[in-house]
């Protein structure tokens, strides 16, 4: 059994001799596993690392594409893909050792569509320190796709979850190129083809917040958050599309876009966004079944955002503080992993 594990690549040099060797040191034989390192038009000496340990492995193939995203270099990877499985890493975090080992060796993905497994996230990482963390666990649920978003259980991310190839391959699935929510966005689509899954409390991999370190931390311009948010009004989308289709999944969706409507007012609040433009965002968002004026069952963070947004006459002095104290002053200092 080969399980293809890709790695979308801009500028991480830093880090990417870690992420490599975490990889590298899961304990499976060379016919088990495939790294496919997707070099995103980097501008820094992050190919000719992948290069070089590519010379060195067999195992590692090394593609390059023109600067396009994570979600166009994951599409990419997919193609490239012969593994029985699909897993995508981020070039800079890792894997715990012998990880991949552990799922292969108590059979957890036999059987089923969708692994999902267990995380931590870890800020401001020390290369001195490697946790000893233990990885062991027990399977939590199995479960169907339409079921698990009933129940609420939404993965955000992609890096916590194997996926059987033939799967993304038999419903064409893919990145959407947006800026932000990619994984999100693949994984509802995912789920709603009602996939089996099956999940681990293993807490295998390692996030890395690097809240301290200017070149790893990505930083919010005016252009990003107007991308993000065109991004949030894609997520949206597809998500009244869904519940179109399938009235049963409504409650959760809408659970779930209130969430997400507080990080996208976050990023309204920070965008250059004109008056017009605001104004085609609020009618759009009020034709939405997921957005109806909320009520005092709704939750308060959501009832809050949802007026904000919708309060065109202190919206603009709103984002002016956001804008000038919060994102400054506050925001650096909140710990966003």
């Amino acid at each position: 059994m080969l399980i293809s594990i890709i790695i979308p690549i801009f500028n991480n040099s830093q880090v990417l001799h870690r992420t490599l060797t975490s990889v590298l040191n899961q304990g499976l034989s060379q016919n088990n596993y495939e790294i496919i390192l997707v070099n995103d038009g980097s501008t820094d000496n992050s190919l000719e690392i992948c290069k070089e340990c590519a010379n060195k492995n067999p195992s590692i193939k090394v593609i390059s594409q023109p600067n396009q995203g994570v979600a166009s270099a994951r599409n990419y990877g997919i193609k490239a893909a012969q593994g029985d499985f699909i897993y995508f890493m981020d070039a800079d975090d890792y894997l715990m050792p012998y990880s991949l080992k552990y799922i292969y060796d108590h059979n957890y993905i036999k059987d089923i569509d969708i692994l999902i497994f267990s995380s931590i996230s870890i800020p401001n990482f020390d290369d001195n320190h490697y946790p000893c963390d233990s990885i062991d666990g027990d399977i939590d649920y199995e479960i169907y796709g339409e079921d698990f978003i009933r129940q609420g259980l939404i993965n955000c991310f992609v890096w916590n979850q194997i996926i059987r190839s033939s799967f993304i391959r038999e419903h064409h699935l893919s990145f959407e190129p947006i800026s932000i929510s990619e994984d999100v966005l693949f994984n509802i689509e995912a789920y709603n083809l009602n996939p089996k899954i099956r999940r681990i409390t293993s807490k295998l991999y390692r996030y890395i917040s690097y809240t301290h370190c200017e070149q790893l931390t990505k930083r919010r311009t005016p252009k990003d958050t107007r991308k993000q948010v065109k991004a949030y009004l894609t997520v949206f989308d597809k998500l009244t599309i869904i519940i179109r289709k399938k009235e049963s999944l409504n409650k959760a969706l809408q659970y779930f876009a209130h969430k997400q409507f507080i990080p996208f007012t976050s990023r309204l609040l920070s965008s250059n966004m004109s008056r017009k433009e605001l104004k085609e965002i609020r009618k759009k968002l009020s034709k939405s079944a997921l957005f109806q004026r909320p009520s005092s069952k709704d939750n308060i963070q959501y009832r809050f955002a949802y007026y904000i947004v919708h309060d065109n006459i202190s919206f603009p002095l709103l984002r002016f503080i956001y804008k000038k104290i919060f994102i400054p002053y506050i925001l650096p200092h909140i710990n966003r992993n």
